[in-house]
Formats: C-alpha cells, structure tokens, sequence
C-alpha cells in the first residue's frame, strides 16, 4: 500500500490511535462505526462512538482522532512541514520521527506511515517480528514494548543483528512476516489482517 489515498492514510492513522490497550474486536467495532466521510468532526462525536462500541480510552482517543480528522492530506503525509520541530527535514530518521508529532502515534506506526508516504525502508517490529528475536535470544524472554525507549532499544539490536549477518533488515522483516503470518499479502506490507482492512476501510 504504498501511496496510500487520502480516505485511506486517515483509516490508518485512525486505526493505530485506537488499537493500542485495546481488544482487537472492539477496534474493528469502532471504525466500522466512524464516519465514512473524511470531514472534520468534533472530539465530542467520535468520544460518543468509541464509547458505544466499548473502547476503554474513549476520550481521549476520541479527542484524538478528532485532530487526525482536521488535517489535510498533505499535513498528514508530509508532517515535518506542519507538526513539531521537523521544519528542516535533514534525513529519514528526522522524517519518521515527524509522524510522532500527532497525539497518538508511536515509532512503529510511524515507521510504518514514512514507508507508506516517502518510500523509506523501515522494518516494523511488530509481534512476529519480537517474538522471532526473542526466539534467537536477540531479546530477554517477555520482553514489552511500553515506550519509544523500548523499540528504540529493540531496533538497534535488530539493526546489529541484520549488520552481523549481511542481510538487509527490510528483507528479514518480510521473512519473518511470510514465516508468521497467517496472511501473506496485505498483512505482510501493512501489519492489518487483510479480512481486518476490507471491513474498515469504507
């Protein structure tokens, strides 16, 4: 999905705000029921419909989802431009960070949005992929995700470990998706299950 259309890159951005702390039948309830069209829309209306379709965070999600339905298309692709301190975009690490500047995005979703919108290569350390380097004692047994500290931390020894062995971390990545997962299309390039996207997209 790279270049995704404007509906599509503000379904994404909307998906990853709710899916975090949250059970995944809930998510899928709650962009069923959003607004199909992609005008703004107050906090108030979204806080309404997270909170009927049983999301836990539902105000602040609410409020959340909200500021990501007043952004223009471009602000949402090229965020470096519009939110935060990235006015001078110097590399691609500067680039992904930029998408950090929307309240609710951390550094996988935003690796995931500077693949979508740049072109950038960047491996996103989703389950499959923690858990393959926990298997290979990359990373301590349990290990969780509970901040940008952490992936940062996990990337680097992803980083290390693709270095170590002359492989390219985007080609790993892909492997260890195709190894994992249950679906290997859409959910190979996007970390949604196919059957997932196709129910909220509309």
């Amino acid at each position: 999905m790279l270049n995704p259309t404007p509906h599509e890159l503000k379904r994404i951005y909307m998906w990853a705000i709710l899916t975090p702390m949250e059970r995944h039948n809930y998510v899928i309830k709650a962009m069923k029921g959003l607004p199909k069209d992609d005008f703004p829309h107050k906090a108030s209306l979204y806080q309404y419909l997270l909170k009927k379709a049983g999301i836990h965070y539902w105000k602040t999600k609410g409020k959340y989802l909200a500021e990501i339905s007043n952004y223009t298309d471009e602000s949402l692709r090229q965020p470096w431009k519009y939110v935060g301190n990235y006015k001078m975009l110097s590399d691609l690490e500067a680039a992904r960070n930029a998408f950090m500047g929307f309240n609710g995005i951390g550094r996988k979703t935003a690796s995931m949005l500077a693949n979508f919108c740049l072109g950038t290569e960047f491996a996103i350390l989703d389950t499959h992929v923690l858990q393959w380097m926990m298997d290979n004692d990359l990373l301590e047994p349990g290990f969780i995700l509970k901040s940008n500290k952490d992936y940062d931390y996990a990337e680097q020894k992803y980083l290390d470990y693709c270095k170590l062995e002359g492989v390219d971390p985007v080609d790993l990545d892909f492997v260890i998706w195709k190894n994992g997962a249950k679906r290997k299309t859409f959910q190979l390039e996007t970390g949604f299950p196919e059957e997932d996207w196709k129910a909220i997209q509309n």
